[in-house]
């Protein structure tokens, strides 16, 4: 399969007018996926200044989202009738600290947060929705009415021998709950009308009450959104009336969603496993290689590898990034003067690696996602510096056996992303 990014270079064939129309609405459907990743990028920079100090109090600054006059109209739609007071909210978490057994709680970005310490009891407070398994050391529910959602925090230290902080837990499950909220706002956009996009049955009675859309089962919210499917997979999808080929469709529909979700956390948080070829990632679909975790049709499967080269690729930008971070004010100063990009770079990159975490939260589909990072992936490599310093980086990251991922055509790792 000749990637996408690649592809876009050479001559096109004369369109019908079904695919004319078909790219038209996948450009549509991009467009406003940059917007939402905007929004995303935005909710996720602020997500990650939160902190949970030992005691289990949150600690949150002042949370100016800084989003622009479209931003905050999408937004307000999406607390369509769940806006509360600041006295309420008060009041609210007033009650949940009566329970002994909390830590600490508060509300962020309108989800419920609560600490606690598994090895003293869980606090009854914590929603039957959560499954805290054994292991587990933070959980995200996706709720409506008052509260879009509820996030627990283990404290415990038995569960923390990989020093893996009850911070970094918090921040994981916002990640997810702020992109659970930025679904919702894709859903009762006119402009992308995918009833689809929501994936928990309280989300979608949100999304309900809002575009006044009554649906029997997540099957009809996928006819309803057929042809955003068709211009984003780029291919034909069968109706419901061949239910066993559409379930089937379906299916890997919701495996794409349920990967992306945990993508944007997991590429967020550094974890270095996600960006490791051999190892066995997970979603709430499966566990398996990232190719096998969405679905069964090639391009898609050929648009994970691609997704995840271009994963790595910004794994390895970080380390350069991280490398002139600590470089000296002399040597700083000199690669100034001979790479006019090298500033840009070291102010920009931080926002750009959210950036593309965003993008990948807001897909709709992994072809969707690696279209989006692609783009962004061409951008990050117009810098001079970044094209004079980052192929060495690169080099010694492939070295590492096994380490390195390959394309969907077949490429390796270097040959793939300094095409």
């Amino acid at each position: 399969m000749l990637n996408e990014h690649k592809a876009r270079h050479l001559p096109e064939a004369p369109r019908s007018p079904e695919a004319e129309k078909r790219r038209e609405l996948r450009e549509r459907l991009d467009e406003r996926a940059r917007f939402y990743g905007g929004m995303l990028a935005k909710l996720d920079r602020l997500a990650q200044t939160l902190e949970v100090q030992p005691d289990g109090t949150i600690v949150k600054p002042r949370q100016d989202l800084g989003f622009n006059d479209d931003e905050k109209s999408a937004f307000r739609l999406i607390q369509h009738g769940m806006v509360l007071s600041r006295s309420e909210l008060a009041r609210r978490v007033a009650e949940i600290k009566k329970d002994r057994l909390v830590k600490g709680a508060d509300f962020v970005f309108g989800a419920t947060v609560i600490t606690f310490d598994s090895s003293e009891g869980v606090p009854v407070v914590i929603p039957q929705s959560f499954i805290f398994e054994e292991g587990t050391r933070g959980e995200y529910s996706q709720l409506a009415g008052s509260s879009l959602g509820a996030i627990g925090v283990d404290l415990n230290k038995a569960l923390r021998g990989d020093r893996v902080s009850a911070t970094t837990s918090l921040i994981h499950e916002l990640h997810h709950h702020v992109r659970a909220v930025i679904d919702i706002a894709i859903a009762i956009d006119s402009k992308t009308d995918m009833d689809s996009s929501t994936r928990s049955a309280e989300h979608q009675g949100v999304v309900d009450a809002i575009t006044k859309r009554k649906y029997r089962n997540y099957w009809e919210r996928v006819e309803h959104d057929r042809d955003a499917y068709e211009a984003l997979l780029n291919r034909d999808i069968p109706t419901m009336k061949d239910f066993p080929a559409f379930d089937a469709v379906t299916r890997d529909i919701k495996a794409q969603r349920a990967y992306l979700d945990e993508l944007h956390s997991s590429y967020l948080q550094k974890k270095p496993s996600w960006f490791s070829a051999p190892a066995k990632v997970y979603s709430s679909e499966g566990k398996g290689l990232h190719h096998e975790l969405v679905g069964t049709h090639p391009d898609d499967i050929a648009a994970a590898k691609n997704l995840f080269v271009f994963m790595q690729g910004m794994w390895t930008a970080d380390l350069l990034h991280k490398r002139l971070q600590a470089a000296t004010p002399e040597r700083m100063l000199e690669l100034t003067r001979e790479y006019p990009g090298m500033q840009q770079f070291l102010d920009t990159f931080d926002e750009t690696f959210v950036h593309v975490g965003a993008l990948i939260g807001v897909s709709r589909t992994v072809l969707q996602a690696e279209r989006l990072v692609a783009d962004v992936w061409r951008d990050l490599r117009t810098n001079d510096f970044v094209q004079a310093k980052l192929p060495t980086f690169m080099a010694k990251f492939a070295q590492t056996p096994g380490l390195a991922g390959t394309a969907g055509d077949g490429r390796g790792f270097q040959e793939f992303l300094l095409a």
